[in-house]
Parts: structure tokens; sequence; C-alpha cells
């Protein structure tokens, strides 16, 4: 092997190297990512997305939800699919954290909204 193709060949390995650093630490050590999940939803409040589907059906779950991204170091340590991990939510002055309902602008393929269930008053005379 030449010197030069040596030389070529560590300057590769050194960048690949710095490279896989560097997101490592951007995502591991600094958490700096955002996270994509749901949160609760009450659907007499709000409108929530549902998924689009048959209760009969396999893997088919009709709890309401709403979207949210958060950066992942501001989320809780733990496994978000758990009952024991904290729901979700925005902190007042938190940057990078936004709460979607549901809207038809932002539908995606299988889901569906529900419909904000408003108690009529009924006067009685």
């Amino acid at each position: 092997m030449t010197s030069g193709l040596k030389s070529s060949l560590t300057f590769f390995v050194v960048v690949i190297l710095f490279v896989v650093g560097v997101q490592f630490n951007r995502m591991i050590i600094e958490k700096d990512y955002l996270l994509y999940s749901h949160t609760e939803c009450d659907p007499t409040a709000e409108s929530c997305f549902v998924q689009d589907c048959e209760e009969s059906e396999d893997g088919c779950d009709l709890t309401p939800y709403k979207k949210i991204e958060k950066l992942a170091k501001n989320a809780p340590d733990c496994d978000l699919s758990k009952p024991e991990c904290i729901n979700l939510s925005c902190a007042v002055d938190e940057d990078s954290c936004t709460v979607t309902s549901c809207s038809e602008d932002v539908l995606e393929e299988g889901e569906t909204c529900t419909e904000t269930m408003v108690d009529e008053i009924v006067e009685t005379p």
C-alpha cells in the first residue's frame, strides 16, 4: 500500500469517526431531536384523533388522542407506551413543543376526527 493511499484511508476513517461521534452526541447525550407521539384528549371538550377502524379488528385502538411534537430532552425518561409513564404535555414556556388537535387539514390515512360533544342546555318553561 502506498503512503498516499494510507493517508487517504486514514483521513476517510477519521472523518467517518468524527461524523459518528457528532451524531452520537446530538442524539444520545443531548437528545436534540423531536419526539412524535400521542397524548390524552377529551372528546367532550375538543376535537380528537381516533383510528378509523372497526373495534373487532386486531390492533384497533379507539382511544381518542392528540398529537404532540416535543424535544426528547424535555420528555420523561420512560417508555411512552407504558401506562406508568406520565402523559406528554407542553410546559407553558417550552419551545419546540406543539400539541395538535384533530381537523380535516391534518388528518393522515387511517385517522378520523371525533365530534366535539357539547351538551345542549334545555330551558324549562
